[in-house]
Parts: C-alpha cells; sequence; structure tokens
C-alpha cells in the first residue's frame, strides 16, 4: 500500500525535483520524469510526424509506445501495432488449434500469450521490447508458437473456426494461411 501511495504522493524531496504541466497533480519523481518526457515526445513526433527521426535519432524515451512514435513516425507505430496484432492473432488460434490434442505447446500457447499481454502493458512505461533479456526469450517463445503447425503431425491440429475464402475445412494454419 505505501508503494501505490508514493506513486502518486512521492516525498518532499521528489516534489521539488520536478515540475510538470500537471502543476494540481502529485506523482513521485520517477513517474514525474516519464510523464515530461513523454511531453517532450509528443512535442517532437509533431516535427516529423511520418517517419519520424529516425532510431536513436532522438533524445531518450523511457515508454515503448512513445519512443516507437517519435523514431519513427505514425508508419513504424501503425507497423508495430500491426505486428503485435499478428502475434496476438496467431498465439490465440495456436490455444485452440492445440485444445486437447497436445497438452505441452497448449500450455505453451496459454502461457506465451499471457506473457505477450503482460509485456504490452509493461511497455507503457519502459522500452519493454528493445530489452535484451526481455525480446530473447520472447522471440525463442513466439518462434516455437508460430511454428506449432510444422512441429506436430497434421493430423494433430484442425481449425476449429469456419473456414475462410482460401481455406479447406481442417486444414493446418499458419500465419493465416493454408499449409500445403
Amino acid at each position: 500500500m505505501d508503494r501505490i501511495v508514493y506513486t502518486f504522493k512521492g516525498t518532499e524531496r521528489s516534489a521539488s525535483l520536478f515540475q510538470t504541466q500537471m502543476e494540481e497533480e502529485e506523482f513521485d519523481s520517477s513517474t514525474k520524469a516519464r510523464l515530461k518526457s513523454w511531453t517532450e515526445a509528443w512535442e517532437g513526433w509533431k516535427k516529423y510526424p511520418i517517419l519520424g527521426w529516425g532510431v536513436t535519432g532522438y533524445s531518450f524515451i523511457d515508454t515503448q509506445y512513445m519512443k516507437v512514435l517519435v523514431e519513427t513516425g505514425a508508419a513504424g507505430l501503425i507497423t508495430f501495432f500491426m505486428l503485435a496484432g499478428s502475434i496476438f492473432r496467431h498465439s490465440r488460434k495456436m490455444i485452440y488449434y492445440t485444445e486437447g490434442k497436445d497438452d505441452f505447446y497448449h500450455g505453451i500457447s496459454i502461457g506465451f500469450l499471457a506473457g505477450f499481454v503482460g509485456l504490452l502493458g509493461h511497455a507503457l512505461g519502459t522500452n519493454t521490447f528493445i530489452i535484451i533479456r526481455i525480446m530473447e526469450p520472447f522471440w525463442l517463445f513466439a518462434a516455437i508458437v508460430i511454428s506449432i503447425p510444422r512441429i506436430l503431425p497434421d493430423t494433430q491440429i484442425t481449425m476449429n473456426e469456419k473456414p475462410g475464402k482460401n481455406e479447406k475445412k481442417n486444414s493446418p494454419m499458419l500465419m493465416g494461411r493454408v499449409r500445403a
């Protein structure tokens, strides 16, 4: 409880260190520094809104989404969200495809999706997707989840959803395409 209150009230010393545009709100020094960097990043993004400043072209920003927006512009942020959406959809499909057929890969799929959602939330406050110790295992498990249709025999994984235009009923899927 003390840690939560500290986030919003801070200490007497930290209250005098940072001034933000939100004078009526009191936050700890770390939160104030983040809010200040987000405000500066927003102003920086307005100068190059489409393609951004380039990777490492802007000062340090301690949140993944603002970092992507400022460095790669609106085009990069849209691409980032498309990639995240694709990872989310595919890992969710693998949960359904492995249910009742392979408990190991079903557990891997559920754990990966839960971890991915957690990382997306974590990225609100820090540069989650550039931290080596986080991204190495993340991409390893992303590759495993995406490769599940190739790892398991074709007879074990079938679609549980209605087939789309180019999909045959009960055929294994890999990133939205029918695997031959």
